[in-house]
């Protein structure tokens, strides 16, 4: 599986497997191509993404898409976390024990409303569910946000974790890229506000 952003000049690559961290400054429009991957917003004019060769939006609805939205407080469609982690699945999860215990959910009650959640469990329940339903394309706006740098490191590395687990397509916007290991991860970069995404050179 791969997920490519065309434009005349040049292109962006995400393959399965290997995380893309999407970086620029605040305010060029990160959480808005997270959103046009989605299929929440128009594709902009002039540029042109594709899934396997084929246009992402003729094979949108053949994909399982999950976004994790840098909201807070969050949005949450359930009132329980067992609500919450079972939405949009077909049958109850058989591993839902295992992927509590991969993001460190375990302790927490079932029942236990969501709007109670700390920062640190609703991002950690949020990306919980997106293993649940074992999306092609894993879409994550600022998980780290107004995390301790510990607590931000633990995240990190657990979406790492969840890439290889998965071995989806996933792309990750954050500002500070310095804090993620780069080395495991490709880098798009948007520049300036209206311009797509594009791979960050070696020597920028």
């Amino acid at each position: 599986m791969t997920l490519c952003i065309h434009t005349p000049e040049r292109s962006a690559l995400a393959q399965r497997g290997r995380p893309v961290l999407l970086t620029g400054e605040s305010g060029v429009g990160k959480t808005f191509w997270l959103r046009v991957l989605a299929g929440l917003e128009s594709m902009p004019d002039g540029v042109c993404v594709r899934w396997d060769r084929r246009p992402l939006d003729a094979v949108r609805g053949q994909l399982r898409i999950r976004m994790h939205g840098d909201y807070w407080p969050p949005i949450w469609l359930a009132q329980t976390v067992a609500e919450e982690l079972r939405l949009g699945l077909d049958q109850a999860p058989a591993d839902l024990e295992r992927v509590l215990a991969n993001w460190r959910l375990a302790p927490l009650s079932r029942d236990a409303p969501v709007h109670e959640l700390n920062r640190l469990q609703a991002v950690r329940l949020s990306l919980a569910g997106i293993e649940l339903a074992r999306p092609d394309l894993v879409l994550i706006d600022n998980p780290t946000a107004a995390l301790s740098p510990a607590c931000a490191g633990e995240v990190q590395h657990q979406i790492l974790e969840l890439s290889r687990r998965l071995a989806c397509v996933m792309v990750v916007a954050c500002n500070r890229w310095q804090d993620w290991p780069l080395d495991q991860m490709s880098i798009w970069v948007i520049r300036q506000e209206g311009q797509p995404p594009v791979e960050r050179v070696d020597d920028e």
